[in-house]
């Protein structure tokens, strides 16, 4: 099924939309528009308004837009892929797992990627406080996170090539290396076991 060139208002527009192709859609006022989905492909989409992709699974973005008002825009959903992105919209990704996101920008990352499983992040500027909290199995690559508390009480962690602007980061963390990157900020690593850090700055 594809779907082209449309826009949709109201709550629920597209619920339990499954086996779909989305192009240049725009959803407008009205919560949850593809909860409970599966099976999508979404190029050029611009979501506008709250809680755009609850308890979906197998969701591949492109090219899109999260405005500010969609927030707390991915809970609860499972094989996530986003390249392209921007992210306006704080609270996004929540209980979800295996999350790939290449080329993203979050430019309002209040309380983004809480308690998440199995995140891969390639080329990210994330900008907002406790970013990554409470997450495990994360793998960080040619990113720069500025925010303070990030991967506060997260676990198993990879980054490499990354600069984190962020006091008290890395607090209550399990199990991380840390490669040729730049850790800029007071108080890192309280309360923290088995953190490795190689051929990193750390002002």
């Amino acid at each position: 099924m594809e779907i082209k060139h449309k826009s949709y208002s109201g709550e629920r527009s597209l619920y339990s939309l499954k086996n779909a192709s989305l192009f240049d859609v725009t959803f407008f006022d009205g919560e949850s528009p593809l909860k409970e989905c599966s099976s999508l492909t979404l190029d050029n989409c611009t979501f506008k308004y709250k809680y755009p992709l609850w308890y979906s699974k197998d969701i591949i973005v492109k090219n899109s837009l999260f405005e500010e008002m969609a927030r707390s825009g991915i809970w609860y959903s499972e094989n996530l892929s986003f390249e392209d992105v921007i992210f306006n919209s704080p609270k996004t990704f929540r209980k979800s797992k295996n999350i790939t996101l290449k080329n993203v920008d979050f430019n309002n990352a209040e309380e983004t990627l809480y308690f998440c499983d199995k995140v891969t992040i390639n080329n990210a500027y994330i900008k907002g406080d406790y970013c990554l909290l409470g997450s495990s199995d994360i793998e960080i690559v040619d990113s720069t996170i500025e925010g303070n508390y990030c991967f506060d009480n997260a676990s198993n962690i990879k980054a490499k090539n990354c600069t984190f602007l962020s006091r008290d980061a890395f607090w209550n963390i399990k199990d991380a290396v840390i490669e040729d990157s730049v850790i800029d900020g007071e108080y890192l690593a309280w309360n923290s076991s088995n953190i490795t850090f190689i051929r990193c700055k750390i002002i």
